[in-house]
């Protein structure tokens, strides 16, 4: 089983020695910016390193992952700390009717495609993990790489997206709002910080001052809980 966030620091600073001499130089830089490494990819992890990118892929492999993208999703887990960071009591500023609204829209979709970059990782992480844990199918992307663009491009017969996009930082929230209409699947959009849903039907929070992140976070929680409801609860619910 691979270690979480906080088993993860304490193996890369404990086992040091016993990694060889282009593991340590990773392993410190690693340590050094953990927090970083949710929006790194491991070509860039790789270059500020001194390695190979497929030092970082081994690296990440021998320490019980299954390849860079795992380590990066438990690193986020860690960081997001979903429990506190989004209780069943946080507000959401938003009408709940307009989220039930967007959930019944992908009822029936499978899988859904979360997407979002920057300041949106969080609220991505939050609404997968809901969508796993109720088991529900969901695939996260959240940097515009080769995968983004597989899914991206040929999106599956049935699928539906939701694009969280925040401020200036949502390039993918906008290409995977584009891809969902030229594909004709259903698709919705978090919107925060002015970001402005890409001409989709939106959900956006108040704009607060310095709230946006974490009501971005709550908002996608309220969305993915409705959309693992039963069908039949949801629909009762959305009447």
């Amino acid at each position: 089983m691979p270690p979480d966030a906080m088993d993860l620091a304490t193996r890369l600073e404990r086992d040091h020695d016993r990694f060889s001499p282009a593991q340590q130089a990773l392993a410190r830089y690693l340590l050094e910016h953990l927090g970083e490494l949710p929006m790194m990819s491991a070509h860039e992890v790789a270059r500020e390193a001194h390695c190979s990118p497929a030092t970082v892929v081994r690296f990440a492999q021998a320490l019980g992952f299954a390849g860079y993208p795992d380590l990066q999703r438990t690193v986020r887990r860690g960081r997001v700390a979903l429990g506190e960071a989004a209780p069943p009591s946080a507000p959401v500023a938003v009408e709940r009717r307009v989220v039930l609204a967007l959930a019944l829209r992908l009822e029936s979709a499978s899988p859904v495609l979360i997407a979002g970059d920057g300041g949106a990782l969080g609220a991505v992480v939050a609404a997968e993990d809901v969508m796993l844990r109720a088991g529900r199918p969901v695939i996260s992307l959240i940097e515009g790489g080769a995968r983004a663009r597989a899914w991206l491009g040929s999106l599956p017969h049935g699928a539906g997206v939701v694009a969280i996009g925040l401020g200036d930082e949502s390039r993918l929230a906008d290409v995977a709002a584009r891809a969902a209409r030229a594909a004709e699947v259903p698709v919705v959009a978090l919107a925060a910080g002015g970001w402005s849903g890409s001409g989709v039907p939106t959900a956006r929070t108040s704009g607060r001052e310095g709230s946006g992140e974490a009501d971005l976070v709550a908002l996608a929680v309220e969305l993915a809980r409705a959309l693992a409801a039963p069908r039949e609860g949801l629909r009762a619910v959305g009447a």
